[in-house]
C-alpha cells in the first residue's frame, strides 16, 4: 500500500501553526537570512512574503510536504540528468549554518562531471542577496548549457 501521509485536517492544522509562528518573524528572519546584504530584504519583499503567508492555501502547502514521496538523494537526482548543472550556494546560509552550507557547496561539485557548484559569500538566497555574483557565475556556466542544448537539438527527430 502506498504511503498516504497523515490525515489532511492534521496537515492543515500543522501548516496553520507553522505559519502563525513564522508570520510575525518575517522581517527578522529575512534580515538574518540576508546577512551580507540585509538591504535586499526590503519592505517590498517583506510585504510580499507576509501577503503570501496569509493566502488561504499557504497552510496546505506547508502541511502537504508530509505527503510527498521520500526524497531522492542528490546523487540519484543529478544522475537522472547528465547535462550541465549550476548550483549557487551561499556559504553564509543562516538556515543550515555556514559550516554545513560550505560543506554542501564543496561536495555538490564532486557528485558528477558537469555539476558546477559556486560558493558565494552570501546567505540563503545568493541569487537575491548577491545577484551580480550569481549572474557572473551564470555567464561563465552558460556556454556549457548552450552547447548541451545544441547537441540535443541535433539529435532531436525532425517532424515530417
Amino acid at each position: 500500500r502506498a504511503y498516504e501521509g497523515p490525515p489532511q485536517f492534521l496537515l492543515d492544522a500543522f501548516g496553520e501553526a507553522v505559519i502563525a509562528g513564522l508570520r510575525p518573524k518575517i522581517p527578522e528572519l529575512l534580515e538574518k537570512y540576508y546577512g551580507t546584504r540585509p538591504s535586499n530584504a526590503d519592505a517590498a519583499l517583506k510585504a510580499a512574503i507576509s501577503r503570501d503567508a496569509r493566502d488561504p492555501g499557504a497552510a496546505n502547502v506547508i502541511g502537504s510536504g508530509a505527503k510527498l514521496p521520500p526524497q531522492r538523494s542528490l546523487n540519484e537526482a543529478l544522475n537522472a540528468y547528465d547535462g550541465p548543472v549550476l548550483v549557487p550556494q551561499g556559504a553564509l546560509d543562516a538556515v543550515t549554518g555556514p559550516e554545513r552550507a560550505t560543506e554542501r557547496g564543496e561536495t555538490l561539485g564532486t557528485l558528477r562531471p558537469g555539476v558546477t557548484a559556486k560558493l558565494f559569500q552570501s546567505g540563503h538566497c545568493p541569487h537575491d542577496e548577491t545577484p551580480e555574483l550569481v549572474a557572473g557565475a551564470i555567464g561563465e556556466w552558460w556556454p556549457a548549457a548552450a552547447e548541451r542544448a545544441a547537441a540535443l537539438e541535433m539529435r532531436a527527430p525532425v517532424a515530417p
